[in-house]
């Protein structure tokens, strides 16, 4: 099952062969969430940057939960400050904390044949949940993590939990936590994840904070090569050839298409304004308006001839 949009990144560090295999999850286009183990390698040293969907752009700010103790998985979260923010297209879309109710989530898990590269999705059900027992097994105390069963029909060591990766909803329309240990799939140690809820109130306050990374402006993608619309050929929806226009000197095409439900072939944008293919006929040419009588025609009566009667 493949995610909608691409979310899940890959942390970089400068000495390969020691770092944690470690993912995390955009939450802004330069914020990115993951567990605050996967900030530290066996050196102390921290992730240098992210990839995404072929990018790499590099880390400024790495932020663990102030609660968070190394050898213990409660507050085990951290947020990540990216340098630039990611240019909004199609494929790249940050992923939104879920509502606290959430009751069916999806886990990002790993093959070890290509790490980081080839990836799988489990659907986990509320049921899967471990029991009383099970938490206690495994030392789980803190209501801020899950616990999941992952005894699955898998070849034990064939998939390896994302650690620090995310743990969606049903749909992948939300973000319910943060995988923060397992070993394999096909095992009975189990999956623990933690909850985004109880931190929400901290991941706002940290994503919302613009003095280090100041939000670009809103702006249209320019290219410097890109010749000016104003004139240049194009061809209609309909395959009527034209020029491309400026909107009002095109607004004969405009109203014939509005009057038919549909709209005007759009060359582009320039400078704010919006440029449409005009046929060559039209050009320059304003439509006729015929405002409709305020009161109806009447029709024309007879011509009534008047005859003197005579005794």
């Amino acid at each position: 099952v493949g995610d909608p949009y691409i979310s899940r990144v890959q942390l970089l560090w400068n000495d390969t062969l020691q770092h944690p295999k470690c993912s995390g999850t955009l939450i802004d286009y330069n914020t990115v969430v993951t567990s605050a183990s996967c900030t530290l390698n066996n050196r102390g040293q921290e992730p240098i940057a992210i990839s995404i969907a072929g990018h790499t752009v590099a880390i400024t700010q790495v932020q663990r939960h102030p609660g968070f103790q190394p050898e213990s998985l409660k507050d085990d979260i951290a947020l990540i400050r990216l340098q630039l923010y990611l240019k909004i297209n199609p494929t790249i879309a940050p992923a939104c904390p879920a509502d606290p109710t959430t009751k069916f989530a999806t886990t990002s898990l790993r093959i070890q044949m290509k790490p980081m590269e080839s990836k799988t999705q489990l659907f986990l059900q509320s049921n899967q949940r471990c029991d009383d027992y099970q938490r206690s097994a495994n030392n789980i105390t803190d209501e801020s993590l899950d616990c999941w069963s992952t005894d699955y029909n898998l070849i034990p060591g064939l998939c390896e939990i994302d650690q620090g990766g995310p743990l969606f909803s049903y749909g992948h329309m939300e973000l319910y936590g943060v995988n923060v240990y397992a070993k394999h799939y096909g095992s009975y140690s189990p999956l623990i994840t933690l909850k985004l809820s109880p931190y929400l109130e901290w991941i706002n306050s940290f994503v919302l904070d613009r003095s280090s990374t100041p939000e670009p402006p809103i702006t249209f993608p320019v290219d410097e090569q890109q010749e000016p619309l104003l004139l240049k050929p194009c061809v209609t929806k309909h395959g009527i050839e034209g020029k491309c226009m400026h909107a009002i000197g095109c607004m004969m095409e405009i109203r014939r298409q509005t009057a038919n439900n549909s709209s005007a072939t759009l060359c582009g944008f320039e400078e704010g304004a919006d440029y449409v293919c005009c046929p060559e006929d039209d050009i320059g040419k304003l439509p006729v308006f015929r405002p409709r009588p305020i009161l109806p025609v009447l029709p024309i009566l007879p011509l009534i001839t008047q005859v003197e009667l005579t005794d």
